[in-house]
């Protein structure tokens, strides 16, 4: 179940870089961390077993950033579509991909500037 959504995401990842662009795409994820995402994630408790399906799905996000989701919008599919993740995990992917893979997308997180 998990792997087919993984799957999913990382095909969609893919068919929306090529139907919305590359350059549009590339920019916000030019200064992207890898590294500092999956530092963030281990840091919060969220073990990762799959590096590369880790970062597809951050990259995913960040898609779906640029396409003008928030990340109350992400947090909340993210909990809903993965099985093992509980509303705090969801939160910390979210804010570990926009902090590291897509930091131009930081002002989606809350979008209503509420505390």
């Amino acid at each position: 179940m998990i792997l087919k959504l993984w799957i999913r995401i990382g095909i969609l990842a893919v068919s929306a870089a090529v139907l919305v662009g590359i350059s549009g795409i590339l920019s916000p994820l030019s200064r992207a961390d890898g590294y500092g995402y999956l530092q963030h994630l281990n840091n919060h408790g969220i073990n990762v077993t799959d590096v590369g399906m880790a970062l597809q799905l951050g990259n995913a996000i960040c898609i779906d950033m640029s396409r003008g989701y928030t990340g109350v919008e992400e947090a909340t599919t993210l909990y809903q579509k993965v099985s093992w993740a509980t509303v705090d995990n969801a939160i910390q992917i979210v804010i570990a991909a926009v902090e590291n893979l897509c930091p131009a997308y930081y002002s989606r997180l809350n979008p209503g500037g509420a505390a």
